[in-house]
């Protein structure tokens, strides 16, 4: 877990509610079509995912998280309704959320 996270949430505890679309592979992993994740104030895109990973175990982690490096992979893109924003791993992870959004992490493309 991010260090960053940890004190976050071990100083202040859960302050805001992000919900989370989840489509496709990520639907068959959670079991969910959408989840509410309590986060901290302040959490960014990257704490949500390692929230994610802690409450949805290692398939997650290994579709979020490149196994050997542990960096987050590239190829997934994510929308923030309220900002009406895509976001991509490649992209600013350290984009702070706020409560309320509807977060939407959206299958890779396909293409050819």
């Amino acid at each position: 877990m991010n260090r960053y996270f940890s004190e976050l949430n071990g100083s202040r505890g859960y302050h805001m509610k992000v919900k989370v679309i989840f489509f496709t592979h990520l639907r068959q992993i959670t079991g969910l079509k959408e989840a509410d994740i309590e986060l901290p104030e302040g959490a960014t895109i990257i704490n949500l995912f390692e929230e994610l990973s802690n409450r949805f175990g290692e398939r997650i982690r290994k579709y979020f998280f490149d196994e050997k490096t542990g960096k987050p992979r590239g190829y997934i893109l994510h929308m923030l309704d309220e900002r009406n924003q895509f976001i991509s791993y490649r992209e600013d992870l350290n984009t702070k959320l706020k409560g309320g959004e509807r977060f939407a992490i959206m299958p890779p493309a396909g293409g050819g």
